[in-house]
């Protein structure tokens, strides 16, 4: 039956531990000297507070998306960001549904020829090129759905998207 929210009971949202956790890789070799190699992973089944849109919305109004765009949210969310209801009592719409897949890593590594090195006194080189964390596919709100400090994840800086290139010289 319906209760006001002050006397509400708590209710239990989700777990932060992921019930499934994976991850699959792979590795081709071509010609004997290209590597190709490949990592996704994924967590599924967890829940994380996303604090940042809960100060958005609660504390700091004018920064809240749901204010100017009031067509873009369900009547629940909404309700829950009232301003005649107490800030700190609604916190479901901000315990998110945190699984995620992730394209951790795409890498090329090539074996330079022998022949070719020789005379620089190199007895092996091999050049890679690798890209990490390159998309994450996932409906939390937040920065990251990996981010846990605390009560907010604003203080932590996701995992950045990046290129390397590498060269390995033996001698």
């Amino acid at each position: 039956p319906s209760v006001s929210c002050t006397t509400a009971p708590e209710v239990f949202l989700g777990t932060q531990t992921p019930k499934f956790t994976g991850a699959l890789s792979s590795s081709l070799t071509l010609w004997n000297r290209l590597t190709l190699y490949g990592l996704v992973d994924w967590k599924r089944g967890n829940f994380n507070y996303n604090a940042n849109e809960h100060l958005r919305c609660g504390a700091f109004t004018e920064l809240c998306d749901a204010f100017y765009n009031r067509q873009n949210y369900d009547t629940h969310f909404l309700a829950s960001i009232d301003a005649t209801v107490p800030r700190a009592s609604i916190i479901e719409p901000f315990v998110q549904d945190a699984s995620f897949f992730r394209l951790s890593e795409l890498s090329a590594s090539y074996q330079l020829p022998s022949r070719l090195l020789g005379s620089l006194g190199i007895s092996e080189a091999r050049f890679s090129l690798a890209g990490r964390n390159l998309h994450l596919w996932t409906d939390y709100n937040g920065l990251d759905p990996e981010s846990r400090a605390g009560s907010t994840d604003q203080a932590i800086t996701p995992p950045l998207r990046r290129i390397t290139a590498t060269l390995h010289l033996t001698f």
